[in-house]
């Protein structure tokens, strides 16, 4: 019989959102990187929007 760990919660899309908008203005870290946030294509796809919103915003600061 094959037995997993805890891999962690299940992420939410808003949560991810926000781990991406994170990433974008503090930089890499293990929570906003963390692979539980990848769990689906939705979330990663939610991610990737808060990376690219939180790289637009630190543009439009200057």
């Amino acid at each position: 019989m094959l037995y997993f760990k805890n891999l962690g919660p299940k992420r939410s899309k808003e949560y991810a959102y926000k781990m991406g908008l994170d990433c974008a203005l503090n930089g890499v870290n293990g929570k906003n990187c963390s692979f539980t946030i990848f769990s689906s294509a939705e979330n990663t796809k939610a991610w990737e929007d808060g990376k690219r919103s939180g790289e637009k915003h630190k543009q439009m600061q200057g």
